[in-house]
């Protein structure tokens, strides 16, 4: 018996609904990779938000017609940030892993 995959390899994540990415390629070797890297939580999902409750708690202002919608992104457990340099409008990371042993949620204004 032999196994031909002939068109990409698609695998996405979801928490709470809320679409966190994913990742795609011809290689199923490399996807099967990324997924146990997922799952032994080497590898999480960090989401920057914009949350506009936060706003006001914290005296910040965001324009009005700013995206609120999050940006999440897969990385290295090791390169999980404790501030935001990334957007600049987002005020609040969330942290997601398989396990749930890192999820957290913390004010993280952009600097």
């Amino acid at each position: 018996m032999k196994l031909f995959l002939s068109d990409r390899v698609n695998v996405r994540w979801e928490l709470n609904g809320l679409k966190l990415g994913g990742v795609e390629g011809f290689f199923a070797g490399k996807i099967v990779d990324v997924i146990r890297e997922v799952i032994s939580e080497q590898k999480v999902f960090v989401i920057y938000q914009t949350d506009l409750a936060m706003e006001s708690q914290h005296n910040a202002e965001i324009p009005e017609g700013i995206p609120t919608k999050p940006i999440s992104q897969l990385i290295s457990k090791a390169a999980v940030p404790e501030t935001n340099s990334e957007y600049y409008y987002a005020n609040k990371i969330s942290l997601a892993s398989w396990l749930g042993t890192i999820n957290k949620k913390f004010y993280a204004p952009y600097q």
